[in-house]
């Protein structure tokens, strides 16, 4: 498990930080993917476990590897570029390895606070440099990390870190102290980036941790650090208020904040939303093939919502397969959630993973879920957290995942 763990932090310190900010190490994430794929084979033979690692996978994971196999041949078909679709599709397995060897990491270590502390720490690298060294996109001004990056996925790199920071929260001073130095850089580089889902889902996701995890979680014994924490942050958003307002305010968000219907970005969105219900139509049962609606589209890049990306290029069999896992995920950690609320357990880590799959599922109408990493690790890690507690009895074992 060691040599599995080491190669996941690897391919996740590249996917946030490395691929994003510097360069692209041809062959690095197939070579990590071969070294998960043997780990996990020994890791099957060495436990001995019946029926194989595929009975004790999630849905979750089972779901993952049907939806690419259901879709190869399909998409190989369909493809007007063979070699792009085998490279996009390539990709799409590896994200998938990730997943599972995410679920097997977490479950068998019990704790999944590792994985998140290579996620927060790559992604504080990722957004100082987006600050201090990040390039102007040219003909927009929006800020990007590099020439190799692009706003939106900037702004949503941001909000994947407000969300991490709310798990490390708990984790000690340091992460503390580290988390109100991100906070501002990351409201700066969404202001600068003008992604308005990216300052959007920030909030959505903050209102809905509150109500979700932080009010629930208040009682006699943590008042006191509750209060102190409140004030803190107060404090903090009365400072940010001076600080930010006029970045804010003379940023290309603010402009774009100002959109409607004849919004040039909008209009393209609507457009690519028409075209991929026009190619449903014409490839209902598998689509036009994994990453192929920038081919077929004539738009020459992917359709900016999940939800019209996954119809577009996978039909109706591959949404169905798709989206089960979001729903899956979704059923279970409501149910874990009312459960432990019930019971008066801690409930802390169920109100980020619900209150991040809520946003989620509405954001994925805006944004591309399909095609990114962090979301397949984030995704691993829930699963593999809802496997542990449907396996525990919850009555006995208060703190088995340390939350």
């Amino acid at each position: 498990m060691n040599i599995l763990q080491l190669s996941v932090i690897i391919m996740i310190i590249y996917y946030v930080y490395f691929d994003q900010a510097i360069s692209n190490i041809p062959g690095l994430t197939i070579l990590l993917s071969i070294v998960m794929i043997a780990c996990l084979l020994f890791y099957n033979f060495k436990q001995r476990l019946q029926g194989g690692l595929i009975k004790e996978l999630s849905y979750e994971g089972k779901a993952y590897i049907i939806f690419f196999v259901l879709i190869f041949i399909p998409g190989l078909i369909t493809s007007p570029y063979i070699s792009s679709y085998l490279h996009s599709y390539l990709k799409g397995i590896q994200f998938a390895i990730l997943f599972v060897s995410v679920f097997f990491l977490v479950k068998n270590n019990k704790n999944m606070d590792l994985i998140f502390k290579i996620l927060g720490f790559s992604i504080l690298a990722y957004a100082l440099t987006a600050y201090f060294h990040g390039a102007i996109e040219p003909g927009t001004g929006r800020l990007i990390v590099s020439e190799r990056g692009e706003p939106n996925g900037l702004a949503l790199m941001m909000f994947l870190g407000i969300v991490i920071a709310t798990y490390l929260w708990n984790k000690g001073l340091i992460y503390k102290v580290l988390i109100i130095g991100y906070i501002p850089i990351a409201l700066s580089n969404v202001a600068l980036s003008g992604s308005r889902k990216g300052f959007i889902g920030m909030a959505v996701f903050l209102f809905i941790f509150f109500i979700c995890a932080v009010l629930p979680s208040i009682n006699k014994k943590n008042i006191v650090v509750f209060l102190v924490s409140f004030t803190v942050l107060i404090a903090l958003a009365v400072i940010l208020y001076d600080w930010y307002l006029p970045i804010f305010s003379n940023s290309i968000l603010f402009e774009r904040f100002g959109w409607n219907l004849g919004d040039e970005s909008v209009t393209l969105r609507v457009e690519m939303y028409r075209v991929a219900l026009d190619l449903f139509k014409q490839y209902p049962f598998f689509g036009v093939g994994y990453d192929n609606f920038q081919y077929h589209s004539g738009i020459g890049k992917y359709s900016h919502s999940t939800y019209a990306e996954v119809l577009s290029c996978t039909g109706i069999i591959g949404a169905v397969t798709y989206f089960s896992i979001y729903i899956s995920l979704t059923f279970k950690l409501i149910k874990l959630y009312i459960a432990k609320f019930k019971q008066k357990l801690p409930i802390y880590t169920e109100g980020i993973f619900l209150s991040y799959m809520l946003v989620d599922i509405i954001f994925c109408t805006v944004r591309i879920d399909l095609y990114d990493p962090i979301i397949f690790v984030l995704f691993g890690c829930m699963a593999s957290y809802c496997k542990i507690n449907e396996i525990n009895d919850l009555g006995k074992d208060k703190h088995f995942l340390h939350t």
